[in-house]
């Protein structure tokens, strides 16, 4: 195991420590942050998988909890979870609003995502015509 505690016993952080745990924080707190990083690394992926493989019809956060649970292999996650990924994949810039919006589950109009594999595809489409 990795040696993380100084004399005074509190867990130094290290290059490949998550941001997610304070300084302060025991070590078991360190370790915890870690996993949660990765996870949330892998449904970021997955997120990012149901969103481009929608194409150019998109996705909205509510059709993205709705799909995330049935995609082989996902990681079991609280609900809202999968929406939340958006936002970082598009601080990420991965995606992008089509600017368009539709009805999410609660009736409410949702911003419609697609990746920026897609926009950038329908853009060539554009000036080859």
């Amino acid at each position: 195991m990795r040696d993380r505690i100084l004399m005074n016993n509190v867990p130094t952080i290290l290059p490949d420590d998550t941001a997610r745990a304070r300084r302060s924080d025991p070590l078991t707190s360190h370790e915890a942050a870690d996993a949660s990083a990765l996870e949330r690394e892998l449904v970021k992926t997955s997120v990012y998988h149901l969103i481009d493989a929608a194409g150019v019809n998109g996705l909205t956060g509510s059709e993205v909890n709705t799909a995330y649970p049935l995609t082989p292999g996902a990681r079991r996650v609280a609900w809202d979870t999968p929406r939340k990924r958006i936002a970082d994949l598009r601080n990420d810039g991965f995606l992008c609003s089509t600017g368009f919006t539709r009805k999410g589950i609660n009736g409410t109009s949702e911003t419609v995502w697609v990746s920026k594999r897609v926009a950038a595809s329908l853009l060539v489409g554009i000036f080859d015509e």
